[in-house]
């Protein structure tokens, strides 16, 4: 096992997973390191998420670059006219985010890829309209919905739609030696978002005027659901609709009662017609 780890260690971009596993190495912690190259990171329900890490079990830039290389593979081979169509690729405020989305459009750019990159954090919804939008062959939404914030996690939109986890066992990660310069692509934000929000618009409609109590849970979901419904005309009271991947106040699982606890009380006393909470994503 140790020649695995060392061999991951080569490969890896990042310093401090590199000296995570160096650590691990060093103490002789054969338990964490089984933990950590026992298998890949596998897909799930909706995609990668795992606990953020090194090793091939874990969250972490290489098993980004892998898994993104797999899919443009994959594409290539499945899907025609994909490279000049485009994938989208965003992100949400969790930590590593960022990182992990700019890896992913460098190899998808190395592949040959045109890439549609977010400038800014937005939900899984809005990417998924912007595959939609911009007609591209699939979508990367690298976040973690409701997880705790020390995850994170890898989605891949097709046709608006997050793909289901049997058809993601479909895809298999290639080992990436080289490390790819970040770079190439076209970037969007808020060219899609306000067309998202009045998409919504359009969709919905309103009734009358609602008092609503926004719960962003930290997450990327709250500034977008603020702007949407003050768009539909309702006033709007924010709940910690600032974004930070550490979610300071309650974790962004809203199908934990505990976790609605503060927007039950606070469309209490705003005697709010409506209260909407929001996960991660």
């Amino acid at each position: 096992m140790n020649q695995q780890v060392k061999n991951w260690i080569a490969r890896d971009p990042d310093p401090k997973t590199r000296q995570e596993l160096e650590e691990l190495l060093k103490n002789g912690d054969q338990d964490e390191l089984k933990r950590r190259f026992h298998g890949r990171l596998a897909f799930g329900t909706a995609g990668l998420r795992g606990v953020i890490g090194a090793g091939p079990a874990r969250m972490n830039q290489l098993v980004v670059r892998e898994t993104t290389a797999g899919l443009a593979s994959y594409l290539l081979k499945t899907v025609p006219g994909c490279s000049e169509r485009g994938v989208v690729v965003a992100y949400d405020g969790r930590h590593g985010s960022y990182t992990f989305a700019h890896d992913a459009a460098s190899v998808l750019a190395a592949f040959g890829f045109k890439v549609h990159l977010s400038t800014q954090t937005m939900p899984t919804p809005v990417a998924a309209y912007a595959v939609r939008y911009f007609g591209a062959a699939a979508g990367i939404m690298v976040t973690a919905s409701h997880n705790p914030g020390n995850f994170n996690g890898f989605k891949i939109i097709v046709q608006g739609q997050v793909l289901s986890g049997e058809m993601l066992q479909l895809l298999k990660p290639i080992m990436i030696v080289e490390n790819f310069t970040r770079g190439g692509g076209e970037y969007f934000s808020r060219l899609v978002i306000p067309q998202y929000v009045r998409q919504i618009f359009e969709d919905i409609g309103i009734v009358r005027e609602f008092k609503v109590v926004v719960d962003g849970a930290n997450s990327v979901s709250g500034p977008v659901a603020v702007e949407m419904f003050e768009s539909l005309g309702c006033d709007v009271v924010p709940l910690y609709c600032d974004i930070d991947g550490a979610f300071p106040n309650h974790e962004p699982n809203p199908s934990d009662e505990f976790n609605l606890l503060d927007l039950r009380a606070r469309v209490a006393s705003e005697d709010a017609d409506l209260g909407f909470a929001f996960d991660g994503d």
